[in-house]
């Protein structure tokens, strides 16, 4: 009897706790799943009305991604999607005149996070989040950043101090599939051809050269004595899914 007593205050007590644990968002997806669809469309005014920007982050860890509309499917690419490689179709509630998309992601508190959607096939930004980066290949993409991320300071130009230079090449080869591919070489200030050099090798090295903060960071890395001076080969390519994919052990022996 007593074992049963305690049970029981044990249950109601805990109960309470767990309730308390379910996110304002997913309080949200309940009773909209729940209502009927006259309703889902005050309700889901009513909710965007609060958030005003997208996506939802809520605590340290957790991502919400919205997409309001009337469409067939809509996916969400980017850093949290294999890399760019496999978009993630998001849940979609009928809603009435416009439906209602979503996708949930728990995520590192110190992240920095690019995406965009794609929308029935078609590539789109999310216009509710006021956050937008330039790409150089790719077109614009959304971007933002979990509550501990903290930007690092060598990410950014500083004027005034000694820089590298970089020269292009073409590499030739014998190898067909990889001949004429485009190489950045990036030598330190103060460069001699009477010095061994530790040196990086960047693959995507087109993107990463001129879409990426790297000569930023290797600069500034060298000029604070943080690291040795070094020589970077930026690697470019002829074709990503080519390269990396499908002849990528190829790629990789050349």
């Amino acid at each position: 009897m007593r074992k049963t007593v305690a049970y029981f205050l044990f249950a109601c007590f805990i109960v309470p706790c767990y309730a308390q644990k379910e996110s304002s968002f997913e309080a949200f997806l309940r009773e909209l799943n729940q209502s009927t669809i006259d309703k889902r469309q005050r309700l889901v005014s009513q909710y965007m009305s609060r958030v005003k920007t997208t996506p939802i982050v809520e605590g340290k860890n957790k991502v919400h991604f919205l997409w309001l509309g009337k469409a067939d499917t809509v996916k969400v690419e980017g850093d949290l999607q294999k890399s760019w490689a496999i978009p993630a179709v998001l849940q979609k509630i009928d809603c009435g005149e416009k439906d209602f998309f979503h996708i949930s992601y728990d995520i590192p508190s110190t992240a920095l996070i690019e995406y965009d959607f794609i929308v029935d096939g078609k590539q789109t930004l999310d216009l509710l989040n006021p956050g937008v980066t330039q790409g150089f290949d790719f077109g614009d993409r959304n971007i933002f950043s979990m509550p501990d991320f903290v930007e690092s300071p060598y990410l950014k130009p500083r004027y005034g101090i000694n820089k590298g230079t970089v020269v292009q090449w073409t590499f030739k080869t014998s190898h067909e599939l990889f001949t004429n591919q485009p190489i950045s070489i990036y030598r330190p200030h103060g460069y001699s051809n009477d010095k061994t050099y530790p040196v990086l090798y960047v693959l995507d090295g087109t993107s990463s050269l001129y879409n990426r903060p790297y000569l930023n960071v290797i600069n500034n890395l060298i000029y604070d004595k943080k690291i040795e001076p070094i020589v970077v080969v930026f690697v470019g390519y002829n074709d990503r899914w080519n390269d990396y994919v499908e002849k990528s052990k190829e790629f990789g022996q050349w």
